[in-house]
């Protein structure tokens, strides 16, 4: 339930409440900076973006918030325009905002303790992004140890239990079983989650777990020296069930199956792709033997080798590794044109005891046909669209290298 209050005090306003969306205070200081409008405020019900959490969003006195941050204790509020001299403002949080921040960084907690509890996987870093939150864990939790952690979690969210802003003595906070290490100052604010979780923080929370809705996880990626574990809580949570359920339905149309189908046949069918793709591989090996051993058969082991053909149906990668092959062999110039499609590829190669340039060959040959490439001496490859002429290709490429 949001609510609007009056207050002309200095303290942090989200502190006490997170749904004050609406309150009155005065300007303390205006000023610019690099072209910035900068103000603070006796009292502020902004959260400026720290601990992860990125910052409210609203307007004062009707001017747009554009960012809020903290600075040598003060909260700066950066303004689309300068305020009216009026000292009392009255100041506007962005609603939407504010309660999807609330619900991920309560999801936050609930989900880090479930994972101490089921797995006990400390959080060592969070941050709220535009599109999903992110934990992160110094080691990865396996998947049924994560799977336990999000029912655990989601079934907290499902009691509905009790959240409280709490501050703590000394002597009370040791008698707390805090999760997380503790700040390094006087007045340390706890958040509670009723018989569940007891955290130092700063942010923005809800008032009940059922507020949070139902937490996704979406993926668990290693970084470094530890692991993103990728969620969303809350409208985000909604909203990305409803892509994967819709992502499913599709698929399944496509394989024309059951939703509960959908795991098996895609399994199924990318185990068919695989062979495929294996036989196609064992029968492209076949073809370059074959194609090999015919524009050897060409030449005599000891000819002054110029090997000058057009291989229709292959593709660029397949003429460059049958050139490279060619000129293993000693004394020996491969000029192979490749067909595939509506494209036309240029691979030009000599052996290591040859001299001939082979990129000022391709220089020549694309200036009179209208292939495009480049290399280097020893190496040179190229290409065209359907408007070459293969053969073409091939009798310039013969006369430039000479043995025309």
């Amino acid at each position: 339930m949001k609510r609007k209050r009056v207050c002309a005090t200095t303290t942090r306003l989200y502190y006490d409440d997170s749904h004050l969306v609406e309150f009155t205070t005065n300007v303390r200081r205006q000023w610019q900076d690099s072209g910035k409008h900068l103000l603070t405020l006796d009292a502020t019900a902004f959260y400026p973006t720290s601990g992860g959490q990125p910052h409210d969003t609203g307007t004062i006195s009707g001017i747009q918030v554009l960012d809020v941050y903290e600075e040598d204790g003060d909260i700066l509020h950066v303004v689309g325009a300068e305020i009216e001299k009026s000292r009392e403002v009255l100041a506007n949080i962005h609603w939407p905002r504010r309660h999807d921040h609330m619900q991920q960084h309560t999801g936050q907690h609930i989900l880090s303790q479930a994972l101490v509890e089921v797995c006990d996987t400390p959080t060592v870093g969070f941050t709220i992004g535009p599109d999903w939150s992110t934990i992160v864990l110094d080691r990865k939790p396996d998947s049924g140890a994560l799977s336990e952690a999000l029912d655990l979690a989601n079934s907290v969210i499902d009691e509905n239990r009790s959240i409280d802003v709490l501050f703590p003595s000394p002597s009370e906070i040791r008698e707390l079983p805090i999760r997380g290490a503790l700040p390094d100052k006087e007045a340390i604010r706890i958040v509670r989650i009723d018989g569940f979780d007891w955290s130092p923080c700063g942010g923005t929370h809800c008032k009940t777990t059922s507020d949070v809705r139902f937490i996704v996880t979406l993926g668990i990626h290693k970084e470094k020296d530890t692991f993103r574990l990728e969620f969303v809580c809350g409208r985000r949570a909604e909203a990305a069930a409803v892509r994967h359920a819709n992502a499913i339905s599709d698929v399944a149309t496509m394989l024309d199956v059951g939703t509960a189908e959908v795991v098996e046949r895609t399994r199924s069918t990318l185990d068919k792709m695989r062979s495929y793709e294996r036989t196609i591989d064992a029968l492209r090996e076949d073809r370059l033997a074959s194609d090999l051993a015919s524009l050897l058969s060409s030449v005599n082991a000891g000819d002054n080798a110029v090997i000058c053909s057009v291989l229709y149906d292959r593709s660029v990668q397949e003429i460059r590794q049958l050139a490279q092959m060619l000129v293993d062999r000693q004394n020996t110039v491969a000029l192979l044109i490749g067909t595939e499609q509506d494209k036309v590829g240029l691979a030009f190669a000599r052996s290591d005891d040859r001299s001939e340039d082979m990129n000022q060959i391709m220089r020549q040959v694309c200036d009179q046909t209208g292939c495009r490439g480049g290399g280097n001496p020893a190496f040179a490859s190229g290409g065209g669209g359907a408007e070459v002429d293969a053969e073409r290709v091939m009798d310039v490429a013969w006369r430039a290298v000479g043995a025309g």
